[in-house]
């Protein structure tokens, strides 16, 4: 969805492949309080601003940098709905709601009572330590090894129980790092 202080901020960027929904916010947000037309927006942007073919879509259940913003009744579940008819992934940004933050609930994403496919975090779990954690299911964690037979760029996956690790490289007879290519993604 995006974090930002603004109410009405939507944007795509097509050559990269991002797109940004409306801000679900249900004070100042375009569509007010009503969360199924923001979930309309998003499967708008799926219709006509993508392939149809979506990896997946990211939200924070309460934007923390964008002001402390809930998201609209009934948004996520329906947006949620959208990105998974087509094979999408549903992401839970955690970073800052996690570990019982909210009070109410340990997680942001179960106060609209939604399944989702990974969840991300940090800062709660490090007591100051700079620490990152991506947990996902075991079937989309088992999907590595598939993509590694799909993609040459996937040099190595190594997994023991909730560990995972994918290395990416140019070439697999010489394991030679994909810095470069990363750093070209990434940009």
């Amino acid at each position: 969805m995006g974090v930002t202080a603004q109410s009405n901020w939507k944007f795509n960027i097509v050559q990269s492949g991002v797109h940004h929904a409306s801000n679900p916010d249900p004070y100042r947000g375009c569509f007010g309080s009503n969360g199924l037309k923001y979930a309309e927006d998003v499967q708008g942007l799926i219709d006509y601003g993508t392939s149809g073919r979506v990896a997946g879509f990211t939200t924070e259940a309460i934007q923390g940098v964008g002001g402390i913003v809930e998201l609209a009744p009934g948004n996520l579940p329906a947006a949620y709905n959208s990105v998974k008819k087509i094979g999408g992934l549903c992401i839970a940004d955690e970073v800052q709601l996690g570990f019982a933050r909210i009070g109410s609930h340990f997680w942001g994403f179960e106060t609209h009572g939604v399944v989702l496919n990974i969840v991300t975090m940090a800062k709660g779990i490090g007591s100051g330590i700079p620490i990152g954690v991506a947990v996902t299911t075991p079937e989309i964690a088992q999907c590595l090894m598939s993509l590694k037979e799909k993609y040459e760029i996937i040099g190595d996956v190594r997994a023991r129980g909730l560990i995972l690790g994918l290395e990416l490289v140019t070439d697999r007879q010489l394991k030679t790092p994909a810095k470069v290519k990363i750093l070209h993604i990434m940009n």
